[in-house]
């Protein structure tokens, strides 16, 4: 697919999803540009060149929409769980382990 070919499907894409129309997700992107699904999707967008960047800035689009839906009433719900679960926000870091401590004692014992 070149290029402006590529850019048309994006856009075909979220004209779809607008409305009344089902919400834009990640797989539903990669399927509707003819991939096997979200792994294809991710692989190609880390690609380099220009369908890379293409793949990132809808990727990141879905995204946009799925923040903004945290913020309806309606949609709340399901957009924390899909932004926690495909954009990882809300995990919390695990803690790093205990390092080694050195501590140096300067002086006599006698002080």
């Amino acid at each position: 697919m070149e290029r402006e070919e590529l850019k048309e499907e994006i856009r075909r894409y979220f004209l779809a999803c607008g409305g009344e129309g089902p919400r834009a997700t990640l797989t539903g992107l990669a399927l509707f540009l003819g991939m096997e699904g979200r792994k294809e999707l991710d692989r190609r967008a880390a690609g380099p060149g220009w369908e890379g960047e293409l793949l990132r800035q809808a990727m990141s689009r879905v995204e946009e929409e799925n923040l903004q839906a945290v913020y309806q009433k309606e949609t709340s719900a399901g957009a924390k769980f899909i932004l926690q679960r495909d954009f990882g926000y809300g995990g919390r870091e695990k803690p790093q382990g205990a390092g080694k401590i050195l501590v140096e004692l300067t002086g006599s014992p006698d002080d």
